[in-house]
């Protein structure tokens, strides 16, 4: 008896996998009766389960034989090579895994024993967080997981012994390549044949190898997943065999079988009957004597597939098989068979009849056993009780290692691979029960599962073949495919070979028929070439082949899919068909035949039909049904009319130029283009221009699309109306009755004109569902009714436009549900999730006076704009050939006013025709309306419309009748049913009557439908629905995928573990990467060590991002497959708008209520502030809303996140790997292919506020190589919050930048738009590149906005050809101050060679005459701007720039442009303004201009864009002055401010110098013995005061006073701060000198002690020698002794004086003072020590003269800047000397001193010629200063020698040594 139980970890099968391989290929496009051959014969694949095996290689080969290009990408989708685990490069290997696992389960192990070193126990939640980390890490299953009971520190030691261990088997891993391992795993099982016979032992046996390891052969990742699963076996020969059977045929199909021999009887043809027998004689022999319980833990680590062309045989086989062939040809016939019996007979034997082509998995299994024997049979229950416990006991012990304590008794023994212990007896039941445990591969040596798993992970020496799937191939196809060659007559030798296998086996076999697999596609080739080569004028010859060549292909190929395929995709051959059946209709029989027959292949899905294939079929349908004599009438009549709406629909795609795009051909970038013509103010000459006006106003925004006619047919009417100015009018003459034969013969003469409603279908059925769903956004933003329900033109199946309504938004004011509450709630809703009422509107019979539409119309918006098109509209006329029977959707949006008609959200259906010829439609909207509004006549006498209306009437649905034809009604209305009758009534009167009942018919109705309701109705009903194409529901479960993955976090969590390369590692590396520019964190180290620190922590940032991209997390990773694993631009595009639909519907809920929060927070504010008190509230609340803010700031999240994250995980790669795999290069490849299919892209990350240069310089690399590094020219965009930025764009261009109130762009975002190819070489630029940015001036951005938008503006006006200045009203002031700052900007970065320009955009400006009204306006503009850049060229010391223009090209009368209001009436239902779009037009016109006329040079290729991205952000990261200014006048204030401070903090120096000097004289003069506070503090004082008196009245009086005021705190601070500083510096060094002065004193007064003791000395050194006399050297050795002893009593009592650091002194003074100069850091680094130059051209500004031109540099001129040169040298010298001769020390104020000098020098050079420059007094200074750090160091030093005892000791040292010398000869002496 053989049960079996399921634990966890079961493999998922793979999600292609599928049963039917014919199906798969159905599937994707791809004829079965072409592939199913090739697959077999190249590959042999004949299994849909085969192709997960097929690898990159293998599509190549398949590549190679398709007929068609799209056949490429729909193999691509079949072979799914996408799937991570079907690539062996893209798997975790086995040794990565176990030290992921090491290093996971460390970690833990570590924080484990923290808890346990704090003395935590187990039953606390960190422990129990800590042990579960621990437990998956070490793959221990929770139920093996020790109990409760076991203490913390057991638990630590044993996990620790196993991670031990895992070191120790990692050191010691050795691994076979992949060909040797699957020579040797299992003793080479995978290359032994298996002989496939009806009898279980042929299949059981071993045989030698039939076949031979690949050359080119490798692994893959696992194909299965690791599990454990139990037995149970009543007899040892169940299990004996069960363990042989694991071990030859593999675990997976023995362990799933409950019955059989396992399953194999019927796939092997074994006799069920024998097998039973056997069965049953060992059961009987055994019954309930014998128990064994089992778990096996299955641990697949690799899989592998032989492929048919990799089916070899082994040199041994082979060499058996031509001894066959030999037999063959040389045996005599009497003695022939039975000899070939007998030797094949051997071998299959020897080698088996069949190779397994797999799959084959590699790997372990490690196997626990209970065992009872010689129990009684009433006792199996308990057996099994007791076996089941014992089992789960002992898996729990080798586990956690604590041991196995099943009894009382224990034994364990060890004997190879297998350990057994005795187990516990049962006293009471005498049931005896053994453990063991045994293993497939693995190591031979291991204690427990867990050292045997890490061995067997960490060496594929140890692994086995585990299990097999059973593919098997006849040795006589594997000679066929693979052995053609080796043999004389192979098809001989397989014929012989399956012949006896057959008679010997019992079995069936049959050779698969090769040729005939390669003659199916080499007919069909031929097919192809003969139809081509045939003269086209020979009608009746070349059918007659073409019938002849069907016959012949469908009698080789059996099918006749491949003559539809060529049918629909022959260009050639369909334009003959059409001719032929023009000339030759009887001729034409059999092929009408055929089609008939095959009509259903021409609708289905598989092929899109083009229009010529459409009309083949129709016309040959017309010449079957004109031979049908038995046909009947109405049914003909039917079928006639529906053939000529499809020749109708097709001759309209003709005469507007669509015939190429249907079905479903155009795509966005077909007509997303920048055209040449403009569309506002021409109409189009003839009918094919027609769709590209219609699609061009529709991307600005222009409601007058749907009024579009030629300009022939408008000269036409024009010329008929007034032509016969000479004949005689009469008013009264009756003249009208023959208009009809005017307008008839009119239509004689031409076809009448398009309808503008079938403009805009045309272009719908010939879009693809991209393109579709973005013309619908625009004209739901146009306000018109959108197609909801649409009839396909050519089958009649009724379209549910789902997915082409997704991107549809609303935004509206709702009431509140109770009367009581007058409030309204604002709503901003993607619509198809909305649920509201339906009100449908439908007509029942034809010639009604009253137009539905129009009804509509006064409903919805008062007759104010038509939302839906009706009779009355300019080009409506009868011919309406494709709105027949649609049905269309709009939304009544209420605005929160009282004169609002409805206070909810409703759904307006209409569809059009008479509701009795569209029944599909009519029950469609009878399910899902609350109300129906039905327009009829009383007095019609169509039974049937009266029968359809009386079957409404009969309906639950609430119904109301608009009666045409009567004014009143007789009040008949009951219940849910009303009447109102119409004729000569008012329009308002009417629409009053209608809203009241719609409003009270909805009360009684609780029925409200979203779209996606309603298309579940519409999908049961059997209309096709849009979004269950094959690509976009593909792309949704993927985006689904992503989201599953991200319902596991915390909204607010996201964004921090999930994108952590983006949060503070990004933002730190960027604050540190500006630091190196900045160097405002220096502090006491120089700029080279402080720049290495700074490189060293941002590659420190960088490794640390490059853990987490080694440690990606599954969002990430499945975002990243995804997107790489799908090439098509398409499936990119559904895939990222599912997602960014998830990602909305996730965060906009909690988004919602933050800032509901957040406004709740700031009115109480508000509230708390008007009542003027200071209350602890308003800082708990101003906090509370900082923390929202920040949640906010966490929970916002969307693509451009992810996005983000990819160019994080590139930029940390780059940086730090030098492997670049082709994975990590394919990561811009991405972002460049979103961006060249028009997705926007991050160009400055808004978070951080920075370009992250090397993601960005890779995107443009890839698109540059994609398109050919064509030119660009750059768009950008500037302008304050909310001022319609995005919008400006988005109609200018039709882009799809975010749109809202509030600040929704974030940094700065890029779009690529492709020039028209006939436009490229006059516009100059192959594209154009816009660039949006967020909005200025936020207010949420605080203190950070103004730096931050003078940056992002300098950035984009720079990087832009053209900068649109959007201003919201006629005021610039604001935009006015930022230009200001960017012109200075640019001035200063004289790096970066640009020359922008810029237009301006006044939005909301009602007036038409603005432009007039504000001349003077645009004067002062352009008057200020001029001034003020005049104000920086001078401050940046540039001559030549003396207007804004000159900077930046302007021109106020040209380049200003004034807008009316985007609405044409208030919000959610008023539609855009006319005006607005016709000023849209205007400036885009006045865009290319521009970029017409600007020069060639200046339009960049897209590689030079990207190095003008690089260096124009380098510029601007190392600007560190002028951003933080609001304008220029700030920035004149701050520089005479600053030249004021410098004055007065020199006064204070100079006058600390002085006072310095003088204490300094009096402490060496001994006249100063304590510094006392008033001979410091008190002099210093006063003059602080002084200079604070002419601080405050600078502060005061300057005209810059209201400017001054915002930094005097700081300026006064700061001088403060100096006085103190000075005021501590000058005691400190005076009360150094002092003590130096008293120690030196010390010193003398110790002179007579130190003779003294020098007498001693010698006294003493006289009586050791005795009368010897001393020589010098040993004098001075003695002395020495001496000497140290009195050097370290003195200098150990001189006090510490601090060392200054002058060089660091030097760099930080200039730092500071030179700080304005944005490369003063540079100029520091590169000192060189030269001697000055001047250098005219950069030291010296001519003036000019008269303000005009400038005056050229004479003689006299560099005479006198020689002398004043020369000047600053004397003065210079004369300094430093005069601090030598004082002798003075060195202190900071000496180099304050120079450049005091300096600068009194150059202002007293009083020229009316020239001036000195900036780089002039900076080169000068640095020159100076390297000479005066020389003499400082060297007066230090001098200074030092003279006050410092121990020196002063040390001058004296050879005085002492002749008194001791003296002393000693005197001592010594007789």
């Amino acid at each position: 008896m053989n049960t079996e139980e399921n634990f966890h970890d079961k493999p998922q099968s793979r999600s292609r996998r599928r049963h039917d391989l014919q199906e798969m290929l159905t599937e994707v496009g791809l004829s079965a009766d072409y592939w199913m051959p090739k697959l077999q014969e190249d590959l042999g694949v004949t299994s849909a389960q085969a192709l997960q095996y097929l690898d990159k290689r293998d599509l190549q080969k398949l590549k190679s034989q398709v007929q068609h290009t799209w056949e490429k990408k729909a193999l691509e989708k079949l072979l799914d090579l996408s799937q991570p685990n079907s690539v062996a490069e893209l798997q975790e290997t086995p040794e990565e895994m176990i030290k992921n696992r090491q290093r996971q389960a460390g970690q833990a192990l570590q924080a484990l024993k923290a808890l346990q070193s704090e003395g935590k126990h187990r039953e606390e939640e960190a422990v129990r967080r800590k042990e579960a980390e621990l437990r998956q890490a070490m793959e221990i299953p929770e139920e093996c997981w020790p109990v409760p009971e076991v203490p913390l520190k057991d638990i630590t030691e044993i996990m620790e012994r196993h991670l031990s261990h895992m070191e120790q088997t990692l050191t010691q891993s050795k691994n076979l390549s992949d060909r040797d391992l699957v020579r040797w795993a299992s003793g080479g099982l995978a290359l032994q044949g298996i002989y496939k016979t009806c009898h279980q032992k042929d299949l059981m046996a071993r045989r030698e190898d039939l076949l031979r390891v690949p050359k080119e052969f490798f692994l893959f990742g696992p194909e299965q997943g690791k599990r454990m699963e139990a037995k149970e076996f009543t007899s040892s020969q169940a299990e004996s065999m069960f363990t042989e059977a694991v071990q030859k045929l593999g675990f997976g199909a023995m362990a799933s079988t409950k019955g059989g021999l396992w399953g194999f009887s019927s796939e092997f043809g074994i006799k069920q009957s024998k097998h039973s027998e056997w069965k049953d004689t060992h059961q009987s022999n055994s019954e309930h004597s014998y128990f064994c319980s089992a778990k096996y833990s299955y641990v697949p680590l690799a899989s592998f597939h032989f492929r048919t062309d990799q089916l070899q045989l082994s040199t041994a086989a082979l060499k058996e098989l031509k001894i066959i062939e030999e037999q063959l040809e040389h045996t005599e016939d009497a003695d022939k068979f039975l000899s070939l019996r007998n030797r094949t007979e051997k071998f299959f034997n020897r080698f088996g009849s069949h190779a397994n082509q797999g799959p084959l998995h590699l790997g372990g299994i490690y196997c626990w056993k209970a065992i009872s024997e010689g129990f009684k049979s009433d006792q199996l229950d308990q057996v099994k009780q007791q076996a089941a416990e014992a089992l789960d006991s002992y898996i729990k012990g080798s586990y956690n290692g604590v041991g196995v304590e099943v009894g009382a008794r224990m034994k364990t023994s060890d004997s190879y691979s297998v350990r057994s212990c005795q187990n516990a007896t049962n006293q009471q039941l005498q049931i005896n029960v053994q453990v063991s445990v045994a293993q497939t591969g693995g190591p031979a040596e291991s204690n427990g599962i867990v050292q045997w798993t890490a061995g067997l992970l960490t060496s594929n020496k140890t692994w086995s073949v585990i299990d097999k799937g059973l593919h098997l191939v006849p040795i006589w196809d594997i000679i066929l495919n693979s052995h053609r060659g080796d043999f004389k007559d192979p098809l001989q030798v397989a014929k012989c070979l399956k012949d006896n296998y057959t008679a010997l086996a019992g079995l069936p076999a049959q050779i698969q028929d090769e040729e005939y697999v390669y003659s199916t596609g080499q007919e069909t080739r031929l097919f192809q070439k003969n139809m081509k080569s045939q003269e086209v004028s020979y009608y009746e010859g070349k059918l007659k082949i073409l019938i002849d060549s069907m016959q012949i292909l469908h009698q080789k190929i059996k099918n006749y899919a491949i003559w539809i395929y060529i049918f629909l995709t022959d260009w050639q051959l369909q334009n003959f068909l059409l001719s032929t059946v023009n000339v030759l209709k009887k001729a034409a029989t059999y092929i009408t035949q055929f089609i008939n027959a095959h009509e259903c292949r021409l609708n289905d899905g598989d092929y899109k039909a083009t229009t010529a294939s459409l009309k083949i079929k129709k016309k040959l349908q017309w010449l079957c049904l004109k031979k049908k004599q038995t046909c009947n009438k109405k049914n003909h009549e039917t079928n006639a009319k529906e053939m000529t709406e499809v020749e109708s629909f097709l001759d309209l795609l003709q005469r507007l130029g669509l015939e190429h795009f249907y079905p479903k051909r155009m795509s966005r970038a077909d007509f997303h283009l920048i055209y040449k013509t403009s569309v506002y103010n021409s109409q189009p000459r003839s009918e094919k221009e027609l769709p590209n006006h219609f699609l061009q106003k529709l991307l600005m925004l222009d409601c007058r699309l749907r009024k579009l006619t030629c300009k022939d047919e408008e000269d036409h009417v024009f010329k008929f109306s007034f032509g016969q100015n000479n004949e005689a009018f009469d008013p009264y003459e009756e003249s009208f009755e023959d208009s009809d034969d005017i307008m008839k013969s009119l239509a004689k003469k031409s076809q009448p004109h398009i309808h503008p409603m079938d403009i805009q279908m045309a272009i719908l059925h010939c879009a693809d569902d991209l393109a579709r769903q973005y013309i619908l956004s625009k004209l739901s933003i146009c306000q018109y009714a959108l197609p909801l329900v649409v009839p396909n033109p050519n089958t009649s199946q009724m379209e549910f436009f789902l997915w082409s309504l997704r991107q549809i938004r609303r935004s509206w004011q709702e009431s509140s549900e109770s009367p009581q509450d007058k409030r309204y709630s604002h709503k901003d809703q993607q619509m198809c999730h909305v649920s509201t009422p339906i009100v449908s509107f439908i007509r029942v019979g034809n010639g009604l006076s009253a137009s539905k539409s129009q009804i509509m119309n006064s409903l919805l918006s008062k007759r104010k704009h038509d939302v839906f098109f009706h009779r009355h509209c300019r080009g409506s006329s009868k011919h309406c050939l494709l709105m027949e029977g649609v049905v269309e959707i709009c939304w009544f949006c209420p605005g929160g006013l009282d004169n609002d008609l409805f206070d909810k959200c409703l759904t307006f259906t209409n569809l059009h025709g008479d509701a009795k010829a569209h029944t599909q439609q009519l029950s469609f909207l009878q399910d899902v309306s609350s109300v129906i509004v039905i327009l009829m006549s009383i007095s019609d006498n169509n039974k049937e419309n009266q029968k359809l209306v009386r079957h409404l009437c009969q309906s639950s649905t609430p119904l109301i009748c608009l009666i045409d034809d009567k004014e009143k009604v007789i009040a008949n209305n009951s219940g849910k049913r009303m009447r109102i009758g119409i004729k000569n009534r008012n329009e308002a009167e009417i629409t009053e009557e209608l809203t009241n009942a719609i409003k009270h018919f909805l009360e009684l109705s609780n029925t409200t439908l979203s779209l996606e309701d309603c298309s579940q109705t519409a999908r049961k009903q059997g209309f096709l629905i849009d979004e269950d194409q094959r690509d976009c529901k593909e792309a949704k479960e993927k985006a689904q995928t992503i989201m599953a993955l991200l319902s596991e976090w915390k909204l607010s969590e996201i964004k921090e573990n999930l994108l952590p390369l983006q949060g503070k590692l990004w933002h730190n590396w960027c604050k540190k990467d500006k630091e190196l520019y900045h160097l405002t964190e220096k502090g006491n180290r120089s700029i080279d060590q402080h720049k290495s620190e700074i490189h060293r922590q941002k590659r420190k940032i960088r490794y640390q991002q490059l853990e987490k991209v080694f440690q990606l997390n599954d969002v990430m990773s499945s975002f990243l497959d995804i997107l790489q694993e799908h090439e098509e631009a398409s499936f990119k595009h559904y895939f990222l708008h599912w997602l960014s639909l998830f990602l909305h519907n996730l965060t906009i809920g909690h988004l919602v209520k933050l800032q509901q929060e957040q406004r709740s927070l700031w009115s109480m504010i508000q509230t708390e502030k008007q009542k003027k008190c200071n209350s602890n509230s308003l800082q708990l609340w101003q906090k509370q809303i900082e923390a929202i803010s920040t949640e906010i700031l966490a929970c916002t999240f969307g693509i451009e996140h992810l996005l983000r994250e990819i160019g994080q995980v590139y930029e940390a790669l780059e940086e730090t790997s030098s492997n670049k795999n082709e994975r990590f290069l394919s990561l811009p490849e991405i972002a460049a292919d979103l961006m060249i299919a028009g997705v926007p892209i991050e160009l400055m990350d808004g978070d951080a506020s920075y370009v992250p240069l090397k993601w960005v310089a890779a995107i443009f690399d890839k698109i540059s190589e994609k398109t050919g590094n064509k030119r660009l020219f750059v768009l950008s965009v500037l302008g304050l919050q909310s001022s319609g930025k995005s919008t400006l764009l988005n109609a200018l261009f039709g882009l799809q930048f975010t749109v809202s109130a509030g600040r929704c762009t974030k940094g700065a975002y890029m779009q690529l738009l492709k020039v028209e190819e006939t436009f490229t070489e006059e516009l100059g630029s192959d594209y154009v590149l816009v660039v949006d940015t967020e909005g200025l001036r936020a207010p949420e951005l605080n203190t950070k906005s103004q730096k931050w938008d003078n940056e992002l503006a300098t950035f984009v006006i720079g990087l832009g050809n053209l900068t649109l200045i959007n201003i919201f009203g006629e005021n610039p002031s604001e935009i006015q101050d930022i230009l200001q700052i960017a012109v200075q900007a640019f001035l200063r970065m004289k790096q970066v060679k640009i020359f922008p320009s810029c237009l301006f955009v006044h939005q909301n400006v009602g007036e038409v005459t603005a432009k007039d009204q504000t001349m003077e306006g645009r004067r002062r503009l352009e008057q200020k701007l001029d001034e003020m850049t005049a104000l920086a060229a001078e401050l940046e010391e540039c001559s030549n720039i003396t207007r804004f223009s000159d900077v930046i090209k302007f021109d106020a009368n040209s380049h200003v442009y004034y807008f009316a209001h985007l609405w044409d009436g208030n919000p959610p239902m008023a539609p855009p303004n006319p005006c607005y779009s016709y000023n849209i037009q205007e400036l885009r016109n006045a865009i290319l201009l521009t970029a017409q006329q600007e020069s060639r040079g200046r339009i960049l290729k897209i590689s030079d864009v990207k190095f003008r991205v690089q260096d124009l952000w380098k510029a601007l990261i190392t600007e560190n002055f002028i951003f933080s200014f609001r304008n220029t006048q700030e920035v004149m204030a701050m520089s005479k401010l600053e030249t004021m401070y410098n004055h007065w903090t020199w006064e204070l120096r100079s006058h600390v110098l002085d006072l310095h000097n003088q204490l300094n004289n009096q402490i060496q003069n001994g006249i100063i013995l304590t510094l006392t506070s008033n001979l410091l503090e008190d002099p210093l004082s006063k003059k602080y005061k002084t200079i604070k008196e002419e601080f405050d009245k600078y502060f005061e009086e300057d005209p810059d006073s209201e400017i001054l005021v915002q930094w005097k705190a700081n300026f006064e601070h700061k001088i403060l701060i100096l006085k103190d500083s000075l005021i501590s510096d000058t005691r400190r060094k005076c009360n150094e000198l002092i003590s130096l002065k008293k120690s030196q004193e010390i010193l003398d007064n110790q002179k007579s002690q130190y003779e003294n003791e020098l007498l001693e000395n010698c006294q003493k050194l006289a009586l050791s020698v005795k009368g010897k006399e001393l020589s010098d050297e040993e004098l001075h050795e003695k002395f020495s002794q001496l000497w140290t002893k009195w050097i370290y009593s003195v200098s150990s009592n001189v006090p510490r004086v601090t060392e200054p650091n002058i060089d660091l002194d030097s760099e930080n003074i200039f730092l500071e003072y030179f700080k304005k100069d944005n490369t003063i850091g540079e100029r520091l680094k590169r000192k060189s020590g030269k001697p000055f130059e001047i250098m005219y051209d950069k030291h010296i500004q001519m003036k000019k003269k008269f303000h005009l031109l400038s005056k050229s540099l004479e003689a006299r001129h560099k005479k006198s800047i020689r002398k004043t040169t020369n000047n600053i040298y004397l003065k210079f010298t004369e300094t430093i000397k005069n601090i030598w001769k004082q002798k003075r020390d060195y202190s900071q104020n000496y180099f304050h001193e120079i450049l005091r000098i300096i600068e009194n020098e150059v202002k007293s050079e009083l020229c009316v010629d020239y001036t000195f420059t900036r780089a002039y007094t900076i080169d000068l200074s640095l020159y100076l200063f390297e000479r005066a750090s020389k003499s400082f160091k060297e007066m230090h030093k001098a200074f030092k020698i003279a006050n410092d005892p121990v020196k002063y000791l040390e001058r004296k040292k050879e005085d002492f040594f002749m008194s001791f010398k003296i002393s000693c000869q005197g001592a010594t002496s007789p």
